[in-house]
């Protein structure tokens, strides 16, 4: 099952089995979900709690829930960029994402998993990266109020001694300037 990081209360360095605290109806669904499937399938459970995932901005006009990536690249074409040098997250590249869910199942994981990075990724660091290849002039301005500015990351440690993969930081800055490239540079 895929879950959401939003099952926590936002803080640094969230483990599994630290407290839940679902905000809204989208997490406290999650959370029943996760209790209901554990319960029903006991130990042959496989639960992932994921943060955000950085992949190509998705075109989909009925989609409700827009991403931060389609957020940024909607406010990019506008010629705004939001700014906040405090607010950090957790992103993980799609890149490293699929590498985690094919591991997992090659191993036949069961249990629950944070699939984090496991990184402080501030928000004007990922701005940045995704708006490298903008040749647009650029106003930045400061984010809603109304804005998810929870700071938080959780830790991945559980994940990674089970995968026996490097986590290697570096592959999300790339991914975001692929990204970026295709999006400003289209043709």
């Amino acid at each position: 099952m895929l879950s959401t990081r939003k099952v926590y209360k936002p803080k640094f360095n969230i483990k599994e089995t630290d407290l839940k605290k679902p905000k809204c109806n989208y997490s406290k669904n999650k959370l029943i979900a996760e209790n209901s499937i554990k319960k029903i399938l006991k130990d042959k459970s496989l639960i992932l709690r994921i943060v955000n995932i950085v992949g190509s901005p998705i075109k989909n006009k009925r989609k409700i829930h827009k991403t931060f990536i389609n957020i940024f690249f909607n406010k990019a074409k506008s010629g705004i960029i939001y700014k906040n040098s405090n607010i950090y997250k957790d992103f993980l590249s799609i890149k490293n994402f699929n590498e985690i869910v094919f591991k997992l199942i090659k191993k036949n994981a069961s249990g629950i998993y944070n699939v984090s990075s496991g990184k402080k990724i501030y928000i004007n660091q990922i701005v940045n990266w995704l708006n490298f290849y903008n040749k647009k002039k650029i106003i930045r301005i400061f984010a809603k109020k109304s804005f998810n500015n929870d700071n938080f990351t959780l830790n991945n440690r559980k994940l990674m001694d089970k995968i026996k993969i490097k986590n290697i930081s570096n592959d999300l800055k790339n991914e975001c300037m692929k990204i970026s490239k295709k999006f400003f540079q289209k043709k």
